[in-house]
């Protein structure tokens, strides 16, 4: 795909008090080898030296806000709002892109008819940046959508008419409005790209608390007709893999911790 024909591709990174890891992500961001790429950074109001960043960065920027927010689905919102490409990703502050060429890769298929979605793997890393064992974003398949969520935003490319027809991501949810989301799109149309596109850092919202974010993600689906029983297989391999990681860190087994991804995807 020429230079030329390169759809416009924004990406989106939400902030609060990130001092220490926005500029990480900027840089991965900006340095993309991609010619057809905005930027938009919503920030929450940040106190603590973000917000001096992201001025020394507003030149390279297409646009960026620090103002208080609802939470994560409404930066996610301001950001698609603020946002005028094709497609949209969403990489928070602390995330990072897996090479300069991820979106280059990802928007090799963008040309492919009725795409909704495009999706990759995506590799955890600590707060230091060292590399866990795993990556998360399998192969995509409706009824396992139904059962989980296994698509990691960081390494999503969205097409705009999806927000243009479903609307945005629902304040309800507090960690889990990324699955009600997709969960709300009727025959998602997806491309799985099959190499790692993106990277996060352990200790998410979603991470940080998981039986609450489990809780959210079974509302989710009670929300759009997906039933107990259908649920069950996700709900005993979580319940299993907690158990097993709450085990681990009273036997203070650091190795077997490592190798225990985050359980919600």
């Amino acid at each position: 795909m020429s230079d030329s024909a390169q759809p416009l591709v924004t990406v989106v990174t939400i902030a609060y008090n990130a001092k220490a890891y926005i500029e990480e992500t900027l840089n991965s961001v900006l340095g993309q080898h991609y010619a057809h790429l905005e930027y938009v950074v919503i920030d929450g109001g940040s106190t603590d030296g973000t917000v001096e960043i992201l001025r020394r960065y507003a030149p390279y920027l297409a646009y960026w806000v620090s103002e208080p927010d609802r939470g994560i689905s409404d930066a996610f919102n301001k950001g698609v709002a603020a946002s005028t490409g094709e497609w949209i990703n969403f990489m928070n502050a602390g995330d990072l892109f897996e090479s300069t060429e991820s979106v280059a890769r990802a928007m090799t298929q963008a040309d492919k008819p009725q795409r909704d979605l495009i999706y990759g793997q995506c590799r955890f890393m600590t707060d230091e940046g060292r590399l866990l064992p795993g990556t998360t974003g399998v192969p995509f398949s409706a009824r396992r959508l139904r059962m989980k969520m296994f698509i990691p935003h960081q390494s999503t490319f969205h097409c705009r008419h999806l927000f243009e027809r479903y609307g945005g991501y629902s304040s309800d949810y507090k960690a889990a409005m990324d699955y009600e989301f997709l969960l709300r799109v009727q025959n998602l149309q997806v491309c799985y790209v099959n190499a790692p596109l993106a990277r996060m850092r352990v200790g998410g919202v979603s991470q940080n608390n998981e039986p609450r974010t489990f809780a959210e993600y079974r509302r989710a689906q009670r929300q759009h007709g997906i039933g107990w029983l259908e649920s069950q297989a996700y709900y005993r391999y979580f319940m299993a893999k907690l158990r097993l990681r709450d085990w681990a860190q009273r036997a203070k087994l650091h190795t077997i911790l490592t190798k225990i991804r985050p359980i919600n995807r």
